[in-house]
């Protein structure tokens, strides 16, 4: 199948269910409640009292730049409104020349996981479209 075949066609976002770390559930679930976010990775740690919860994703879109905008803006919402409840680093880095792909951490145990959970969720029903 050539690149014109497989791009030929509309396509549309849909939420997919797919097996991820227990511990790390709530927050990939609240992370695509965001429109277009795309979880391409997830890890729980080896112990989630005290590891980092990570969440690898991007915006479902060639143009890294949407990825890029989407963490510039929910970084300053989410430190606002978590204020210290954990740990939490948000970036965005190269995977390649083309694709962009960001990373949530999240370190807090339990607790912490479920609060910037509920962060999230209250961020994602105030996002535009």
């Amino acid at each position: 199948m050539t690149a014109a075949a497989r791009v030929a066609h509309k396509q549309v976002f849909v939420k997919v269910n797919a097996p991820v770390d227990e511990q790390v559930a709530d927050l990939v679930t609240a992370l695509s409640a965001f429109p277009h976010v795309v979880t391409v990775e997830s890890c729980q740690g080896f112990n989630p009292k005290t590891d980092f919860a990570c969440i690898y994703f991007c915006c479902g879109t060639d143009r890294n730049d949407v990825t890029a905008a989407f963490v510039c803006k929910l970084a300053p919402l989410l430190c606002a409104n978590t204020r210290g409840d954990a740990e939490v680093e948000l970036r965005w880095h190269w995977v390649n020349p083309q694709r962009a792909v960001a990373v949530l951490k999240v370190q807090g145990g339990e607790d912490g996981r479920r609060r910037v959970a509920r962060v999230l969720r209250k961020l994602a029903r105030q996002w535009p479209a």
